[in-house]
């Protein structure tokens, strides 16, 4: 069996952004769930770059532990154009097989190697990714 990554699979739909103090914080948290990131930000950056900053800082670090105490890395799904977003810019990883998922508040959990991410028994393949197939993935907030 190839080697694979566990993930946490979060709906971006279902994601909450907020300034936080003196608004050089940005706030990400899903409802009855709670915080994902807390992500800082430059004084001139605009709500918008915020949220592209905050998804992809949650890309690079965000882990959660599973029950069996491993820890997942975060992916990120957008129910506009039923992709997956995995890793930061500019390794952003791109999976779809076209149909939408289903992501409860509190994720799925998944496995993927290079080629394919497996959830709740299917199988997406990844797509070739350009930075305009990557910002897609990442656009829900736009």
């Amino acid at each position: 069996m190839k080697e694979h990554t566990d993930v946490i699979l979060f709906d971006m739909a279902q994601l909450a952004f907020s300034r936080v103090g003196d608004g050089l914080l940005l706030r990400v948290e899903i409802a009855n769930v709670g915080i994902l990131a807390e992500v800082p930000l430059r004084k001139a950056t605009s709500h918008r770059e915020g949220i592209f900053e905050a998804l992809d800082s949650m890309l690079a670090t965000l882990e959660v532990p599973s029950s069996r105490g491993r820890w997942r890395k975060a992916a990120l799904y957008n129910p506009l154009t039923a992709q997956v977003a995995f890793k930061a810019v500019p390794e952003t990883v791109v999976y779809t097989d076209g149909r939408p998922l289903t992501i409860p508040a509190y994720g799925l959990q998944g496995a993927l190697d290079d080629e394919v991410l497996r959830l709740d028994g299917r199988e997406l393949p990844r797509l070739v990714a350009d930075s305009r197939s990557t910002r897609t993935a990442l656009a829900a907030h736009s």
